[in-house]
């Protein structure tokens, strides 16, 4: 029977999180039924806004709850499928948790497809946090081609010249081959 190291929320911190915020358990993985799919995850996202799921108060999304495992995107590889929408061998993103193994019934999951781009892009880049910057540049600062660097810093609400913005922008093209080559640009922000 396999086994699963899990990561589960044992105590809200205040302040910095410590040793005590988490237990690190070891639990059977049980038969998964009709509908599921077994995940062995390959990648697990660390983001900032994990730290705000461990408070008690609600924003965008529930926080973790005492005893659950710590929510966190994956990449992960289906070992062993009972739903018709995935197959032994695919590779899915979605949110398995700070655990090795994770059981789903696929919901909120997607199949990555097989590309040249690195596996952990589909959780950074191309996932929670590229999405953040990409809206957050685009639909809630609203910056267009030509938009100066203190409409940037208007944005963040700094008012600090040492506010450095080297460049940024995303840019997707298509080949022939139908494959995204992916070119980012840096944002370098400097406070002092």
């Amino acid at each position: 029977m396999l086994k699963n190291k899990i990561v589960k929320l044992a105590a809200r911190p205040s302040g910095f999180p410590s040793e005590n915020t988490w237990t690190h358990d070891l639990e059977d993985i049980g038969e998964i039924n009709d509908g599921e799919v077994l995940l062995k995850n390959l990648y697990v996202s660390l983001d900032p806004a994990m730290r705000g799921w461990l408070n008690e108060t609600r924003s965008y999304i529930p926080p973790v709850q005492i005893g659950e495992v710590m929510r966190a995107g994956t990449i992960g590889e289906v070992i062993e499928s009972k739903n018709t929408n995935f197959n032994k061998g695919d590779i899915l993103s979605g949110w398995g948790g700070v655990q090795q193994y994770s059981i789903s019934d696929g919901k909120g999951y997607f199949k990555v497809p097989s590309s040249k781009i690195p596996l952990p892009t589909y959780i950074g880049t191309l996932g929670m946090p590229g999405m953040t910057a990409y809206f957050g540049i685009l639909e809630v600062g609203n910056i267009k081609e030509g938009d100066t660097r203190n409409k940037i810093i208007k944005m963040h609400g700094h008012k600090s010249p040492s506010l450095c913005i080297y460049d940024f922008g995303i840019h997707a093209n298509a080949s022939s081959s139908n494959a995204i080559d992916l070119n980012l640009y840096l944002i370098l922000l400097h406070f002092r």
